[in-house]
């Protein structure tokens, strides 16, 4: 026989999936909520949640959930702890995605099993900004903007507004969690600037508004301290940035000019009292003592260098004041009036640049800068992408734009070959230039710390710095104290190392019995729990034997059924629902229905042919192959007959002959048995029994 497996062993697999979970099991949303299945269950089977998903490339996306529903009742159950403490009650035979992609039923998971795992943290899209949710990568291992992935997910179903330069991703209903692409819509600049300005008005009326935003922020930085912390050295780090303390002090300053112009009383109130603080002789004779003995000292490089930084914004401020700006131009016009002047100032300039030190000031990029800095300008971008945005519009524009770039790769490749390996050392370049940048390093060295501090909690129960440092076995695990600078203690380093993959750390089948749930993601067919794990779903509500679910489990050999059939070797015709093309016949290289036999069924006739033993009908085939004049007579002395994988006895060859001459022929057999006695007893062993008699059947 060809299959190995023959009759006793299954030729269906299931392709979805029959495990599920507990109605209270939680279920991760990107509306920014966790239900759970008996939740989602009440829902309609067609209406439409949106999930977490792993895609085919291993990046986190949407998945579309729907058809919650209870799938087993009374069904055995297995609890799994996961090493954040979430525990997960689910059948079985649930299938579980590991850090790999591949999926592994609850009943075999093992402590050394890397879960899937979902991560999330909130960020600033920029600097000032407020926070929003981000989700980790696992194919990647960067984070992403969980609404970037749902803009995606819009405008690969072309439902996103297109534009041809920067745009931004609104939540319609201004929850910068709910993340549902149904919520996500693109804005330009302006018009997001004025939707939140009209809402915002609208809303910091309503008293009830403003009071649950005042508690729910002081709520969230009260269960939050180190939000808090986070916050306060953002704002630390902000008022360092020459940029930022440019912008805020001109903002700053024109809200507390607004403040007093529409708060003349409070302007009066403190005048009044400063006035009476200046009056009293006391006050003044403390402030004269206080002023007088102040000792001044040295400043250091950094503290000159920030009152510069201060006195050139104060300049810049006054350089913008067109009075100032008028008077400062007309005192500079009359010194430059004066020839003398003039020589003396070009003499100055000229020795300067002559002198290297002074050269060395200026970067050999200087002039690189100065364009940036115009470009940091807002109507420099606008101008430009408008330019931009009007020449993409013109189709012969785009014609002439890709001709000119495939003529100029051709004739680059032509008079350089190497073109390619050159760039492959450009991105090695870039890559290591990539490596200077503090943000990026940082991230990257803390998940290879996370991932190797992760493996040692695999290896030891308790990890200590000594356990990390003789356990490096690679050049690039940097030392403890190297390591430590990338967190902020080593009990941190151990909490990220902990969440760096989950494990299962504990398994247990329960003694009860519940009715359990599932959901269907189509697509991806997997979701995240609310646990932080990502898990396989159910196809739909159909049976386990329904097409959709059930692939066939081909041998090795069986494999050569299929060879050439992308050649052209035969028709292919509509399938059954005309949803599809299947072949008429298969490109085998050998008659598979005479080797492993076969039932068919028509109208008003059946027939049944037996298998055959796979080297006769080789040699059958050789046969008519070099004598294509052979006759029955001749093939009959190579093929002896069928040859059933049960064996048995055939009686008489009388129907063999029949059914290889005529196509008619019937064939009696009957088992293999012998006498024997067993403790005193006669009994019938039997040893082999007639094709497709059932055992069970036969002792019934």
């Amino acid at each position: 026989m060809v299959q190995d497996f023959s009759l006793r062993y299954p030729l269906i697999d299931g392709q979805g999936n029959f495990g599920c979970f507990t109605g209270d099991t939680k279920i991760k949303l990107l509306d920014g909520t966790e239900k759970s299945f008996e939740e989602l269950a009440k829902l309609s089977p067609d209406e439409i949640f949106y999930v977490y998903s792993i895609d085919d490339n291993g990046q986190i996306v949407v998945g579309e959930g729907k058809n919650a529903r209870l799938t087993r009742r009374n069904a055995e159950l297995i609890e799994l702890t996961i090493d954040n403490g979430e525990k997960i009650r689910c059948t079985p035979d649930h299938r579980f995605m590991l850090r790999d992609g591949t999926y592994k039923e609850a009943k075999d998971l093992t402590p050394d099993d890397c879960l899937m795992p979902g991560y999330f943290d909130t960020a600033q899209i920029k600097e000032g900004l407020n926070e929003y949710l981000r989700v980790f990568q696992p194919a990647s291992e960067e984070y992403d903007f969980v609404h970037h992935i749902a803009d995606e997910f819009n405008a690969q179903r072309g439902i996103a507004r297109v534009f041809g330069g920067p745009f931004v991703r609104h939540h319609k209903n201004f929850n910068r969690m709910d993340n549902s692409p149904t919520n996500i819509v693109r804005m330009d600049f302006l018009e997001h600037l004025h939707l939140h300005a009209e809402n915002i008005t609208e809303l910091w009326e309503d008293d009830e508004f403003r009071e649950l935003q005042k508690q729910g922020v002081k709520r969230y930085y009260d269960d939050h301290p180190e939000v808090r912390e986070q916050r306060r050295n953002i704002f630390i780090n902000q008022n360092k940035q020459e940029e930022f303390r440019k912008e805020n002090a001109s903002r700053s300053s024109a809200g507390i000019k607004r403040y007093y112009s529409q708060n003349p009383q409070a302007c009066a109130e403190i005048s009044m009292r400063m006035k009476a603080l200046w009056e009293d002789e006391d006050y003044r004779s403390r402030m004269r003592t206080a002023l007088a003995n102040i000792e001044k000292r040295e400043l250091s490089p950094e503290e000159k260098a920030r009152i510069a930084q201060i006195i050139s914004e104060k300049s810049r401020q006054m350089w913008k004041n067109e009075e100032k700006r008028s008077q400062i131009v007309e005192a500079i016009s009359r010194a430059l009036s004066s020839e003398k002047v003039r020589a003396k100032l070009s003499e100055n300039s000229r020795r300067n640049w002559q002198n290297p030190d002074y050269r060395a000031k200026y970067s050999e990029d200087h002039f690189s800068k100065m364009a940036l800095k115009s470009w940091e300008k807002p109507e420099t971008r606008v101008m430009h992408r408008e330019k931009i945005a009007r020449q993409w519009q013109d189709l012969s524009f785009c014609d002439a734009q890709r001709k000119g770039v495939i003529h100029s790769n051709e004739l680059r490749i032509q008079q350089n070959p190497a073109m390619m390996s050159e760039l492959a050392a450009c991105a090695a370049c870039t890559l290591e230039k990539k490596w200077t940048d503090p943000e990026y390093k940082n991230t990257v060295m803390r998940q290879k710390i996370a991932g190797y501090v992760a493996q040692l909690l695999k290896k030891y129960e308790v990890i200590t710095p000594d356990v990390y440092e003789s356990n490096r076995d690679k050049n690039w695990i940097p030392r403890i104290e190297t390591a430590l600078k990338y967190f902020d203690n080593f009990d941190h380093l151990l909490t990220a190392a902990q969440n760096y993959n989950h494990h299962i750390i504990s398994k247990r089948f329960l003694d009860g019995h519940t009715d359990t749930y599932d959901i269907t993601v189509d697509g991806y067919h997997n979701f995240l729990l609310a646990s932080g794990v990502f898990v396989h779903n159910s196809i739909d509500g159909d049976s386990a034997a329904a097409m959709r679910y059930t692939e066939v489990r081909l041998g090795k050999i069986s494999e050569e059924i299929f060879g050439d059939i992308d050649k052209e070797t035969v028709d292919f015709v509509p399938n059954y629902d005309d949803s599809l093309k299947e072949p008429s016949v298969m490109p085998c290289k050998l008659p598979n229905l005479l080797i492993n036999g076969s039932t068919g069924i028509a109208v008003g006739m059946a027939t049944n042919m037996p298998p055959h033993n796979l080297g006769e009908i080789i040699d059958g085939i050789t046969l008519v192959i070099d004598n294509p004049e052979a006759g029955f007579n001749d093939l009959f002395k190579v093929v002896k007959g069928p040859d059933f994988p049960t064996a048995g006895f055939i009686y008489g060859r009388q129907g063999i002959i029949d059914a290889f001459s005529t196509g008619r022929g019937s064939i009696k057999m009957r088992a293999r048995a012998t006498i024997e006695e067993i403790k005193g007893k006669e009994q019938i062993i039997v040893t082999e029994l007639p094709y497709q008699v059932n055992k069970a059947k036969l002792i019934e």
